[in-house]
């Protein structure tokens, strides 16, 4: 079944947001890393 309870829906749309800001946060710190060197 494919569809999705809508707490299962806020619970994904909450995890995806959080992998996407720690991964902007990686991308950052890098950046200012190899700017730093």
């Amino acid at each position: 079944d494919l569809v999705l309870s809508c707490s299962q829906g806020e619970e994904l749309a909450r995890l995806y947001k959080w992998a996407a800001e720690e991964h902007r946060k990686k991308l950052l710190s890098e950046r200012v890393e190899s700017a730093a060197q």
